[in-house]
């Protein structure tokens, strides 16, 4: 399998958008969100994981999995995104250190306020169950896991009556104790640090590894750019992915919520990322 092109971001941050553009290159195989093979042998901990959490044989599970998956579909390369890697991008640099980073960030409050938009809107009960996305993770999921994924699905499952006093799912990046600030702060306020933690360790890992990772902005996402990705991903030229940037993307998508955002919302999001990320 040749270099992984993996794309970094906080949740709806634009990663869906990018996966689904590159996706229609010929010689990439796209996995979307394969939460669990990343998780393999760290089911019980959060997603702030670590180089520290491997061993040799964790390295090759993850990775053998991803190039079965590639030559099953005829392809050369691997094309991934999970908004957790955001979390922790040198432990996926620990396992693929040949891979091809892209980190596409969004205007900070659109995100945020994207991002609460999937928490409330995703709400309990069987009828809200993704069941294309969790088809695909019973096809994901090795026997060592699924005590940890047979009860999230459980819990997902229930109306929150029967959840002990969860009023949302949790959704994305998993940072330590987030079940116990939504709880105790609120939804918004941790939509702020999930989107902060995230963002911070990109930033970080970016700082270290200049050359490693390709910067691109939603609103700035055009041919000019997308010709820059195919240059650091060394991608042959394809007529199927620009026309489908041509086809599909809009750069309104990128914002409309910070308009109808209230004060009160505005406020709360300047006061948890802080104002050096608040423009």
């Amino acid at each position: 399998m040749e270099s992984p092109i993996i794309i970094l971001g906080t949740p709806r941050s634009g990663t869906t958008i990018l996966g689904n553009l590159l996706s229609c290159h010929s010689s990439l195989h796209y996995e979307e969100e394969p939460r669990l093979t990343w998780r393999y042998g760290n089911d019980s901990k959060s997603d702030c994981l670590t180089p520290r959490d491997l061993t040799e044989k964790r390295i090759e599970l993850i990775r053998s999995s991803f190039e079965r998956r590639v030559n099953r579909h005829g392809k050369q390369r691997l094309l991934e995104k999970t908004p957790s890697n955001a979390l922790r991008p040198e432990f996926v640099d620990a396992i693929f250190p040949e891979s091809k980073l892209i980190y596409i960030s969004r205007d900070p409050v659109e995100c945020i306020l994207s991002i609460r938009d999937l928490w409330t809107r995703k709400a309990h009960g069987v009828k809200n169950i993704d069941k294309a996305n969790y088809l695909r993770r019973i096809r994901e999921i090795r026997p060592m896991q699924i005590p940890y994924y047979g009860m999230e699905l459980v819990r997902r499952c229930l109306p929150s009556v029967l959840r002990g006093g969860d009023t949302v799912n949790l959704w994305g990046p998993r940072y330590p104790g987030i079940r116990d600030m939504v709880k105790e702060l609120g939804v918004l306020p941790v939509c702020c640090l999930q989107w902060r933690f995230c963002v911070e360790a990109c930033e970080y890992f970016m700082a270290s590894n200049p050359d490693r990772v390709f910067r691109l902005k939603l609103e700035e996402l055009t041919e000019t750019s997308l010709n820059q990705v195919f240059e650091h991903c060394e991608l042959d030229y394809s007529d199927e992915v620009y026309g489908a940037f041509k086809d599909k993307f809009v750069s309104s998508m990128a914002g409309g919520r910070r308009g109808s955002a209230s004060s009160e919302d505005l406020e709360t999001i300047r006061r948890w990322i802080g104002p050096n990320h608040y423009s």
